[in-house]
């Protein structure tokens, strides 16, 4: 095992990494709603419309940043370019699967709406091919791809899974997921991790950009 100080900085790294993307996920839920939306009277709760800040899978990223930051997997590179690999797959495959693109899904959105308040009818129904075969190809086309490019980075494929099975909220999102919150938070672990991984003498990140 490692000694307790190697813990207690994974422990303390991945706990302010994590705490900064749900201190901003906080102002945005409550602050800085969208589409005209004023924010609640009662701050505890949600404004109904805002962008979405943190995701999952980013627990692993952080964790991955602060117990393993010398493994070629959690460079700068590895996690930015993987998260848009399997952003950009997981993305494309939704136009398969998802029945707002097809016919099945047609009308389910009024032609004013934008795609940020579209309704949810359309996860009642299938698309081309249906969800439970495209969920897990999303993270094998992620991850192969990933490998091909020399940029694999495995929370990312968590990624793509959580849009595919995401809530109305996530899935209307579109194309702006893998710029926020994916790569948003990507950056923000990526900046962490420089600041706190040097402040010890026994720890250096990154390796490689």
């Amino acid at each position: 095992g490692h000694t307790w100080q190697f813990s207690f900085w994974a422990a303390f790294g991945t706990f302010v990494g994590i705490f900064t993307i749900t201190s901003i996920d906080k102002v945005y839920r409550t602050e800085m709603p969208y589409e005209g939306v004023e924010p609640p009277k009662n701050p505890t709760n949600p404004a109904p419309f805002y962008l979405i800040v943190l995701i999952n899978s980013m627990a692993a990223v952080s964790a991955m940043l602060f117990s393993a930051f010398t493994s070629p997997l959690v460079q700068p590179r590895n996690i930015i370019v993987g998260h848009a690999v399997a952003g950009t797959v997981a993305l494309c495959i939704d136009f398969l699967s998802n029945p707002r693109f097809t016919s099945d899904g047609a009308g389910c959105c009024l032609p004013h709406e934008n795609i940020f308040t579209c309704c949810n009818n359309h996860l009642e129904a299938e698309g081309f091919v249906p969800r439970w075969i495209t969920t897990p190809l999303a993270p094998s086309l992620s991850i192969a791809i990933m490998a091909k490019l020399g940029v694999v980075h495995p929370p990312a494929c968590a990624a793509a899974v959580i849009y595919l099975e995401g809530d109305h909220e996530i899935q209307n999102m579109g194309w702006l997921y893998i710029v926020q919150p994916v790569l948003f938070d990507c950056t923000i672990l990526i900046i962490v991790s420089v600041v706190i991984n040097n402040l010890s003498k026994d720890r250096s990140y990154p390796l490689f950009w």
